[in-house]
C-alpha cells in the first residue's frame, strides 16, 4: 500500500534541469528513472521538500505524486537511501546466481596499437588449460541462472578453433543445466569477415565491439598491423559485410589528444557505407594502464577534459543520424573486478579480477590447476568500498559512478566519471533523439 504524501520525501539522487517551453528534465541516479515534467510537478516536489500542504483530493495532483513515486523520484521519509544503495549494491556484488567470465583464448595479436596497455607474448591455451577450463565450467555451472563469457585476447579471432571447442562443450552443458547463457567478443574487427561472423553466431556470440579511432590516416597510424600495415579499409569493409549478421555491433573510439579533432570526419565515413542505423557508437579515453603504454601519458585526457569532448562527439554524431547509446542507469555492481563470482581467464590458466592485468602473472588471484582461495590479490579487489569514502559517499552521483573504475583507483585517489561534468547535456542530447514512441519516463 502506498505511503501517504506526508511520508514520503524527494530523492536525495534526483536531478532537476531546466529544458524547452517551461518544461523540465527530472532524473533519478538510483532507479535511472527519467521525465520531461512541467513546473507544476517540480513546485509539487519542493513543496514535499518544505513539507507545505498539497491538495491530494485533486486527482491529478495525487496521479503525479503516484508517477513520482514509481520512478522513485519520491521515497519515504524514514529511507536511508545511502544504505539501500549499499545493499543492493553488495546482493549484485556477493548475492548473485550469474557467473561472468571473460577468456583471452590468446595473448598474440596481429596488431601494434601505439597505446596498448598489454604485452603481446605468444601465448595460447593448450589441450591441458582448455580441459581445465570446461572442468571449471562443469563445476561452477551447477547452481546458477546465467552464464556471460567475454571473449578477449589478444586478438581472439587468432583463436577460433579453441572460443568453438569451449563454445560447443558449454551447448553440452546447457542440455543438463539449467541456465541461459550469452556471450560477446572484444576484437580488432581485422579478422571478422563474412565467414567468421557467421561461424560466431552459430556459436551464439551475438555482440561484438571493434576499434575504429577516426579516419583512415589516424586510425591507421594509431592501429596498424604488426607489418605496420594500415587497418582501417579493411575493418570497415568487414563491419559493412557483416552488419546484417550481427545485430549488436558497437564501434568504440580511443579518444585523447592525438585524434580528438579528426574523429567526426569518422561519423561521414560510417554513414556514407551505410551503417547510421545498423551500429552504435562509443567513446572512451585513452589511460595509462601500465609501464608498457607509459610514453602516451602526455596524450591522456583526464575524466573532465574527456567528458566535455565527449558531449561534443555525441552531438556531431546525432546531427548525422546516429542513435545515443549511453544513458545514466544506476550501476550497482558494475565492474567484474570486483564482484564475486565474475573472472578472467588467461591462456595460461591464471585467473584475474581485471582485464588490464591479463597476462601479469604477478596480478594473478589464482589458477584452474587449484582451488580458489583468499588470497592478498584477490582481498583487494573484492574489499574495495566506494562508500568508505566520504565524498563519494554523499555524492548524488554515486549510483552511476560507483567510485569509478576500480583499477585505475589504485593509482589516483580520485577518478569521478564523465557523468559528473556532462549528465545535463547528455541527457537533454538522449531525450532529444529517442523515439516519441516511447514513454516520456525512462
Amino acid at each position: 500500500m502506498s505511503l501517504k504524501w506526508t511520508d514520503m520525501k524527494p530523492s536525495k539522487y534526483n536531478f532537476i534541469f531546466p529544458f524547452e517551453e517551461s518544461s523540465f528534465l527530472l532524473y533519478n541516479a538510483s532507479s535511472g528513472g527519467f521525465a520531461r515534467v512541467d513546473a507544476d510537478t517540480v513546485n509539487l516536489l519542493t513543496k514535499m521538500e518544505r513539507k507545505e500542504e498539497i491538495d491530494t483530493n485533486n486527482t491529478d495532483i495525487a496521479q503525479v505524486i503516484e508517477n513520482l513515486e514509481e520512478g522513485r523520484f519520491i521515497v519515504p521519509e524514514d529511507l536511508d537511501e545511502i544504505a539501500l544503495l549499499k545493499i543492493l549494491t553488495n546482493a549484485r556484488r556477493f548475492g548473485s546466481r550469474s557467473l561472468g567470465l571473460t577468456i583471452a583464448p590468446t595473448l598474440a595479436c596481429n596488431f601494434a596499437c601505439t597505446y596498448c596497455y598489454e604485452d603481446h607474448v605468444n601465448v595460447t591455451m593448450g589441450a591441458e588449460t582448455i580441459s581445465a577450463v570446461e572442468e571449471f565450467l562443469r563445476r561452477e555451472t551447477r547452481a546458477i541462472d546465467l552464464l556471460g563469457i567475454a571473449w578477449f585476447g589478444g586478438e581472439p579471432l587468432l583463436a577460433v578453433d579453441i572460443i568453438e571447442k569451449i563454445s560447443t562443450f558449454i551447448f553440452d552443458l546447457e542440455k543438463d543445466k539449467d541456465f541461459h547463457y550469452e556471450s560477446g567478443m572484444v576484437t580488432n574487427g581485422y579478422l571478422l569477415d563474412r565467414k567468421k561472423a557467421e561461424k560466431l553466431i552459430e556459436l551464439e556470440i551475438t555482440k561484438v565491439q571493434i576499434t575504429i579511432d577516426g579516419p583512415q590516416e589516424v586510425h591507421d597510424v594509431r592501429r596498424p598491423l604488426k607489418t605496420g600495415k594500415g587497418t582501417f579499409q579493411r575493418i570497415l569493409n568487414n563491419v559493412v559485410d557483416i552488419s546484417d549478421i550481427l545485430r549488436a555491433i558497437s564501434i568504440r573510439v580511443n579518444v585523447d589528444t592525438s585524434n580528438m579533432n579528426q574523429v567526426p570526419e569518422l561519423f561521414d565515413i560510417l554513414k556514407s557505407y551505410g551503417l547510421k542505423d545498423k551500429i552504435g557508437i562509443y567513446f572512451s579515453p585513452v589511460h595509462v594502464f601500465s609501464t608498457i603504454c607509459r610514453d602516451i601519458s602526455g596524450d591522456c585526457l583526464s575524466h573532465e577534459v574527456f567528458s566535455r569532448h565527449e558531449i561534443n562527439l555525441f552531438k556531431k554524431a546525432v546531427e548525422k543520424g546516429f542513435r545515443i547509446w549511453r544513458y545514466p542507469g544506476p550501476l550497482y555492481g558494475y565492474c567484474g573486478a570486483v564482484n564475486l563470482n565474475s573472472l578472467v581467464i588467461d591462456p595460461r590458466g591464471d585467473f584475474h579480477k581485471c582485464w588490464n592485468t591479463v597476462g601479469e602473472e604477478s596480478e594473478a588471484v589464482g589458477s584452474l590447476s587449484e582451488p580458489m582461495k583468499m588470497n592478498s590479490i584477490l582481498i583487494k579487489w573484492l574489499s574495495w568500498d566506494p562508500f568508505e569514502n566520504r565524498e563519494c559517499r554523499e555524492c548524488r552521483f554515486l549510483p552511476i559512478c560507483m567510485g569509478g573504475c576500480p583499477y585505475l583507483l589504485r593509482t589516483r585517489s580520485k577518478n569521478c566519471d564523465p557523468w559528473k561534468y556532462n549528465l545535463e547535456e547528455m541527457l537533454r542530447l538522449y531525450y532529444s533523439t529517442k523515439p516519441r514512441t516511447e514513454p516520456s519516463a525512462k
